[in-house]
This record gives structure tokens, sequence and C-alpha cells, in this order.
């Protein structure tokens, strides 16, 4: 690894095979974390050093990059959520299923209300 003397933790990462791409390396709730920014040369130098710098600027806020990249994988994909939809559906546990279907007299004035202004 190249480390870069302006950004602490920030390097770029060289495979045996030559393949490069900019990393940094930091601290979060303890735990010593490594995330990728992206490969050169689809990421230049200054645009990889300031995103490091960005990232940096949020591990000191308290928020952890690689945790919510994480987190954004393990999130339900639409897929999952149409077949989880699915299941309560035919099983009667929808939404739908537990609210009365007929309007109250309530709504239905709001309704012609609505409708004649």
């Amino acid at each position: 690894m190249l480390w870069d003397a302006e950004v602490k933790g920030f390097a770029l990462r060289i495979t045996p095979g030559g393949a490069k791409s900019f990393i940094l390396d930091y601290r979060a709730e303890g735990r010593q974390r490594r995330i990728t920014i992206g490969a050169w040369p689809d990421w230049t130098v200054a645009a990889a050093r300031q995103t490091a710098k960005d990232m940096k600027r949020e591990v000191d806020l308290g928020h952890d990059p690689m945790g919510e990249r994480q987190a954004q994988r393990d999130a339900p994909t639409v897929q999952e959520m149409w077949e989880r939809y699915g299941r309560r559906r035919t099983s009667g546990t929808s939404a739908l299923s537990s609210r009365s279907r007929t309007p109250t007299r309530s709504s239905a004035r709001t309704t012609r209300s609505r409708a004649s202004a």
C-alpha cells in the first residue's frame, strides 16, 4: 500500500495482479475499518482524496461509512418486500384486512363535500 502524506488513513492499494484502488483506514466504535473508495483510473487521486477527507469528517461526527454501507446491503430488496407482501396477503394479516372496508358516515360526507366543491 502507498500511504498518503496529506490524509491520514488514505492509501492506494495495489494487488499482486496489478489492480489499483483507493482505500481509507479508520476507527469507528473501537473497531478498525477499511473501506474501498474506488478503483484507479476510474477515480483520480484528487477525487479519492477529497472523498477520504469527507468520510473522515463523517467518522469524526460519529458515523461509520462501512457500517452504513453494510446496512444498505442488508436492507430488503423489492423482490423480498413483494414476497413478504404476498405471504401476508394470502395469510390474511395484511393491514387492509384488519380495517373495515365500508366507509364511515364522516368519510362519506367528506368525500361528497369535496366532490361538490
